[in-house]
């Protein structure tokens, strides 16, 4: 993750990850390092590979079930929900750039939330913050709309389909 100076500042923002659990696997570089030149630039790992040290649950001060991690990615056990399903650093950002690599189970479901809020009166993440859209469509069990596709800005934005050409 990377700080963006000069940008105006969003208030109440939280650190760029609140992620849905339902088979989920954010997996980064199996070696989880930055360059010194990433490094002279402001990125910042939100994950260390090997620990969930830095995490927590939603709304919460530590991280319960069902997170763990596996080959060097964080990975959430079951069938993820509102209860369990969410995990957001402990650090805040305003300005970002957030990139990461990624891994779902057949037929998996999930995604990525960034600038969500949090607070009490918001008990999910996603009433405060936009979800990239993680699915592995070809293996999904039911049929999707073109707002429910991996890549899409959930119910939100579709995907630029010309810029993948």
């Amino acid at each position: 993750m990377n700080d963006l100076p000069g940008k105006k500042s969003v208030t109440s923002l939280l650190a760029s990850c609140a992620i849905l659990s339902t088979f989920f696997v954010s997996c980064l570089q199996e070696h989880n390092t930055l360059t010194s030149h990433e490094i002279a630039d402001g990125w910042k790992l939100l994950f260390d590979g090997k620990t969930l040290n830095g995490w927590k649950d939603y709304n919460g001060t530590t991280l319960t079930e069902p997170w763990h991690v596996v080959d060097g990615c964080i990975q959430a056990k079951g069938d993820g929900n509102d209860e369990s399903g969410y995990i957001v650093t402990n650090r805040q950002f305003e300005n970002f750039v957030l990139s990461w690599d990624w891994k779902l189970s057949k037929g998996g479901n999930s995604g990525m939330l960034y600038h969500v809020v949090e607070r009490p009166q918001f008990a999910v993440p996603y009433v405060t913050g936009p979800e990239y859209q993680l699915i592995d469509e070809p293996n999904f069990p039911e049929p999707l709309e073109e707002w429910q596709k991996l890549g899409v800005d959930y119910a939100m934005h579709l995907l630029d389909k010309s810029l993948m050409k």
